[in-house]
This record gives structure tokens, C-alpha cells and sequence, in this order.
């Protein structure tokens, strides 16, 4: 098995991902394809199609062998060529197939990647803010640039993006990943290829874990929560996440839940107080005094009483309308399709859509505009939502 840039994303979107592909239960992994990570994929060919289309001349090693592309691939960056499609890097258990290679003014190559996403994220446009590089977009960049950087085509340290608009975005792979952290990108990158590849040659295995999140696209969902429940694994309970779950695993030596509802909180924190003044400012991080409580109070909710607490008075208005509104969009391509109230009146009860029916901003600005004209028909004042 080797490193790629798809084993790389496997683990920035879950780290156990990696290790469970190659030594999972296989009769536990889901064939199907699901239908919403086939649309992504379907997306995302079209984009780059349509990327391709206006390149102009390149040289395409799409078909063949991984090696004989490879060799291809290195013979056409000594001949110098522009811009190479689909080629592909190897060396060692290291293997890129970045999307484009673009020669540079200096005859070294860059590795251009087509994205179906922004090429940043977390940007204000208001601000002027572009926002910062994506965290799995910088760490492929890092592994192809590394392999350009092996085989003696490269020696700068940066990549490139082509975004869902077309915009060609460079990334600084040797960049701060943020204000507040020294860690630059390509020291994220080795210390996940290092992971990566201790979990490929089965020399470190890690846990599943529940992040409702990102698991329900996955293949291995059923599984992992399967394991997860029979091992009554911590994160479980609401808002325990893996990063907190390995904190208290590890510090603590509690791995289930039933052995976390036995901690004293106040000893916990005299135990992280003492740890602190000895200089172990990891202890426990990010776990303290008001969120150690909650998640026991969680933890108890679900293993032991098994009922809702109410923390305040709920009170619902009294009107003669009340309405239950929902918004469908399609995520991929940035569409509100659906406005949809269910409507109570009383004893009389009935569903209300607006739907676009056409994949235009008309349409859509259409939609929204007669869900506000019903919202007038009705009585001020005398309807909640």
C-alpha cells in the first residue's frame, strides 16, 4: 500500500479511516456507493472537465500502467514540457497523481490541482479577507511538491489550486497554518504521512469514533458505531469528540463510559492543577472545571436515566397559526430549490411548498419571494414559526 494524496484526506477526515480500509472487517463496509458522495464525485468530474477543456496544448497520461506513466512523466519534465495531464510521481511507497504539473519560468514544476470547492476558506469578503488555505488541499499539495522536490523537479515550496470558479489560488506550503500557530503546513503534512504510514504497515492502529458529522457518508458508519456502542467508547456521549476521548484515554485511563461516571471532577482538577505546575500544560487540555460537568451530565443522560432534562420553562405562543418551516438546498451547487411549511390552523392541518423547478437564480429568487406573499395572508401577529 502506498501514501497518496487520498490516503492523506482519509485521515484529515478520520484519522481511524485509513487503518480500517486496509484491516477493517470487510463484511461490515457498506458496497453501495452513497448517492450524495456519488454526486460530489459526479461534480467534481465536470468541473474538471470543464478545467481541461480550456487549457490549450498539455501532454495527457490519463491511460496506462501507474508505471509507465511514471516514466513518461519524468521523461516529459527533462524534455521540458509546459504542462503535463495526470501524470504520475512515485518514489519509494510515496504516489501523486496531482491533476496538472505546470513548468515554471525556472523549468522546475509546480503541482496544480482542480478542486470543485473554493480554493480558501473562512474568507469575509466585506473585510477583504480572502481566508486561509484548506487544510486537505495544502497537505496533497505538500505530498506532490515533496515528490517533485525527491526527484529533482522542484525546488520551491509551493502548489496551486484551480477552484470551483476557475481562479487559480497559490498556496505557501511552508506558511503559519494561522495567526495563532507556528506550525507551518508542510510540518502538518509529515507528521500525517508519518501517521499514515505507520497505520498502512498495520505498526500503529487507532479507534473509531462517532462524529455524526462526517460518518454518514462514510462506508464503514454501521461499523465503526457498532464498535463504538459494544465498547461503550466515550464518544458516545454528546459532544465528546476523538480529540477529547484520546485526551482522557490516555491521562485519565478510562476507556469506557461507565468508568468516566465514576471520576470525582474536583480530584480530576486537582490532578490537572498539580500536572500544570509541573510543567504539563497537555494534560487534560482544553478539558477543565465547567466542561468536565457537562460531559458527565451527557454521559449520565444517556447510560443512566435515559430521560430529557428541561433546564428552563418552555413556552410556545398561542396563535391561531402555527407554522413549521423547513429549507431544502443542493449543497454542490450553492441552490435553495425548496421552501416548505407545514401549516396548523386549529384542528385543520396542511403542507405548503414553494419549489423551483428550474436551476435559475430567477426561479429561486421566484420561490422566496411568494413564501414571504403567503406569510402576508396571514393574520398579524397571530401566527408563530
Amino acid at each position: 500500500m502506498n501514501i497518496t494524496a487520498s490516503s492523506l484526506y482519509d485521515y484529515i477526515k478520520c484519522p481511524h479511516k485509513v487503518w480500517r480500509d486496509i484491516y477493517g472487517p470487510q463484511e461490515e463496509k457498506i458496497q453501495e456507493t452513497n448517492p450524495f458522495v456519488k454526486l460530489l464525485w459526479e461534480k467534481g468530474v465536470k468541473h474538471e472537465e470543464k478545467v481541461v477543456s480550456k487549457l490549450g496544448d498539455f501532454l495527457n497520461f490519463k491511460e496506462g500502467s501507474i508505471d509507465e506513466r511514471f516514466q513518461k512523466t519524468t521523461e516529459a519534465m527533462k524534455n521540458k514540457t509546459p504542462l503535463i495531464y495526470q501524470g504520475v510521481l512515485k518514489y519509494e511507497n510515496i504516489l501523486g497523481i496531482p491533476d496538472l504539473l505546470k513548468k515554471l519560468p525556472d523549468n522546475t514544476y509546480m503541482p496544480v490541482d482542480i478542486k470543485s470547492g473554493m480554493g480558501f476558506e473562512g474568507g469575509d469578503e466585506e473585510k477583504g479577507d480572502e481566508g486561509r488555505p484548506k487544510k486537505h488541499y495544502a497537505v496533497q499539495l505538500c505530498l506532490y511538491n515533496d515528490l517533485l522536490k525527491t526527484l529533482g523537479f522542484a525546488t520551491h515550496d509551493s502548489g496551486q489550486i484551480i477552484d470551483i470558479n476557475g481562479e487559480e489560488v497559490e498556496y505557501d506550503l511552508v506558511a503559519p497554518m494561522g495567526a495563532r500557530t507556528k506550525e507551518t503546513w508542510w510540518e502538518l503534512y509529515e507528521l500525517i504521512k508519518r501517521d499514515v504510514d505507520l497505520l498502512i504497515k498495520n505498526q500503529y492502529r487507532n479507534k473509531p469514533a462517532m462524529a455524526p458529522s462526517t460518518c454518514k457518508l462514510c462506508p464503514w458508519c454501521n461499523s465503526c458505531k457498532k464498535w463504538c456502542e459494544e465498547t461503550k467508547d466515550l464518544t458516545n456521549v454528546f459532544y465528546l469528540g476523538r480529540s477529547v476521548r484520546d485526551r482522557i484515554n490516555t491521562d485519565l485511563s478510562i476507556e469506557n463510559v461507565d468508568a468516566f461516571l465514576d471520576i470525582d471532577v474536583a480530584e480530576v482538577m486537582k490532578q490537572k492543577e498539580k500536572e500544570k505546575k509541573s510543567g504539563n500544560k497537555d494534560f487534560l487540555y482544553r478539558i477543565g472545571k465547567d466542561s468536565l460537568p457537562k460531559l458527565l451530565n451527557r454521559a449520565k443522560i444517556l447510560y443512566q436515566t435515559k430521560k430529557p432534562v428541561i433546564y428552563g420553562e418552555v413556552v410556545f405562543p398561542k396563535v391561531s397559526y402555527e407554522l413549521f418551516f423547513d429549507i431544502e438546498d443542493d449543497p454542490t451547487q450553492g441552490f435553495i430549490y425548496l421552501h416548505g411549511v407545514y401549516e396548523r390552523n386549529g384542528s385543520k392541518e396542511r403542507y405548503i411548498n414553494f419549489t423551483a423547478t428550474e436551476l435559475l437564480a430567477e426561479a429561486e429568487k421566484e420561490i422566496w419571494q411568494k413564501f414571504w406573499e403567503y406569510i402576508e395572508t396571514l393574520p398579524q401577529d397571530d401566527y408563530a414559526v
